[in-house]
């Protein structure tokens, strides 16, 4: 689907239009398409109408923001394209977890209608890249700085806070499918972490799962090294029942056990085969 135009640039358009050039000119100076030259000359005002409507604030899904907002937080980033105002958004996840990348591409075409979800495979590893091109980006991520996240403060504005409150589930969710991981412990129980450099986006998350009243635990892994992050830990079945979504991964992890002990039963080090069956762990994203 085209990429709705900024005001500034269907101005342009218009400016060229009334100048005498014809649409199929006006593509290929300024490469816009063609269907959206035709919609911008046809009813000016009724296209940037529905281009401002799209990205008012109060008219975002809250639900599905808070999902995409910890899942930006965890793993994702934003770039500036060669096109004026265009941001690109990249969102990077495990390519086995297919309902995660669903659930991600939907959500990013919900906050932007009038764009459409990309995804490639990085040849290299096993990894998905989900991604979306808009000129209205940095309006709902507003976190978007030089540097990478862990190197800037992340401070979150009012707004955003207000639907986080609102919806504390879905933005934990975000952060731990993109980030975290759910695993089985040695005793065999279900646990789960998140992991980031960032101290800011910990602090988010511990937050989250305060409101939540999940008790957890924060710790440093490789301090002092450029290897370092900070991690959360839940490794309590009370603490765990109070994660709704955990529920949906419960088959998950009985086929991905299952699936291990058959793998390893077919090697001939036995002690190969406690280890793993003692190590099985669940990633749920890329990081």
């Amino acid at each position: 689907m085209p990429q709705r135009k900024t005001e500034q640039e269907v101005r342009e358009v218009l400016r060229l239009h009334k100048d005498g050039i014809s649409q199929n000119k006006i593509h290929k100076m300024l490469g816009f398409d063609r269907t959206t030259i035709r919609q911008i000359v046809k009813n000016p005002t009724e296209y940037l109408y529905q281009s401002i409507q799209e990205f008012d604030i109060n008219n975002v899904d809250r639900k599905v923001y808070a999902f995409i907002l910890g899942v930006y937080l965890g793993d994702g980033y934003i770039v500036k394209t060669h096109r004026q105002n265009v941001f690109k958004i990249r969102i990077f996840c495990d390519a086995k977890y297919k309902n995660i990348l669903e659930e991600i591409s939907q959500s990013l075409e919900i906050l932007f209608p009038n764009s459409k979800s990309l995804s490639r495979q990085h040849t290299s590893s096993n990894c998905i890249e989900i991604y979306l091109y808009s000129s209205h980006i940095l309006k709902l991520f507003p976190q978007h700085g030089e540097g990478r996240k862990h190197e800037r403060p992340i401070i979150l504005e009012d707004w955003q806070k207000d639907i986080i409150d609102e919806y504390n589930i879905e933005f934990l969710k975000g952060l731990i499918y993109t980030d975290g991981s759910f695993y089985l412990s040695q005793n065999k129980y279900e646990c789960c972490n998140f992991t980031n450099k960032s101290k800011d986006i910990i602090e988010l998350c511990s937050n989250v799962m305060n409101n939540l009243d999940i008790n957890h635990k924060i710790r440093t892994r490789n301090s002092g090294s450029v290897y370092y992050s900070y991690i959360i830990d839940i490794q309590s079945r009370k603490e765990m029942a109070k994660i709704p979504f955990r529920k949906s991964w419960h088959t998950l992890f009985l086929w991905y056990t299952n699936d291990v002990r058959r793998e390893v039963r077919q090697k001939s080090n036995l002690s190969l085969v406690v280890k793993e069956n003692f190590n099985v762990k669940c990633e749920l994203g890329s990081g």
